[in-house]
């Protein structure tokens, strides 16, 4: 096994070594992101005030955006003694209290990259659903990535129902779905945001 050439690091070399110049993945991802392989923070710094270095307050909206480094759903990143903490969650433990064993942070803006503590609080999964769901935000339809029908189709669907042409089963063989979704679509359990 090939490791990665950084001196001390025993991690063996990214999956795609031809492009990662032969560092394990945690190093070629650092390269990538911060250009360097050296983590330097400014001396003498505390965290918040590092923390507070990497806010730009949107007068309209009051969020504190983030302006520093972004994971993939768009939430700060941050660190403090080397350790990676989300910025949200440093923003509600460092100005707030403790974050309680099995809650996440969530925002009352909406805006991954707010770390405003007055925009946050603490909640389930399934708060975090319900508020999506309340707020109009969750994915519908076509937007859902394992959706096998479009808005035309769904309209078709209701069109040739009540036409009186087609049963359930004849709708699910021709547009090749389940029986099952044909109900849901026909009774608005799905695809109600859709009026055909």
């Amino acid at each position: 096994m090939k490791t990665c050439k950084v001196k001390g690091c025993k991690n063996k070399r990214h999956a795609k070594s031809g492009q990662s110049k032969g560092l394990c993945t945690k190093h070629y991802m650092r390269i990538r992101r911060l250009g360097t392989l050296t983590l330097t923070f400014p001396q003498g710094l505390k965290p918040i005030e590092r923390f507070k270095s990497k806010i730009k307050v949107n007068k309209r909206t009051k969020c504190w955006e983030w302006t520093n480094a972004l994971n993939n759903g768009g939430y700060g990143q941050f660190a403090v003694n080397h350790k990676p903490i989300l910025a949200h969650r440093f923003s509600y433990e460092y100005f707030i209290g403790k974050i309680p064993k099995g809650k996440q942070i969530l925002h009352s803006c909406d805006n991954p990259k707010c770390v405003n503590p007055d925009h946050l609080s603490t909640g389930t999964s399934q708060d975090d659903a319900d508020d999506k769901v309340n707020k109009n935000r969750q994915a519908k339809g076509e937007d859902i990535g394992v959706s096998k029908l479009g808005v035309e189709q769904v309209n078709l669907i209701r069109r040739l129902y009540k036409a009186k042409k087609n049963t359930y089963k004849n709708l699910a063989d021709c547009f090749n779905v389940s029986i099952s979704t044909i109900n849901d679509i026909l009774k608005d359990k799905t695809w109600k945001h859709i009026i055909g």
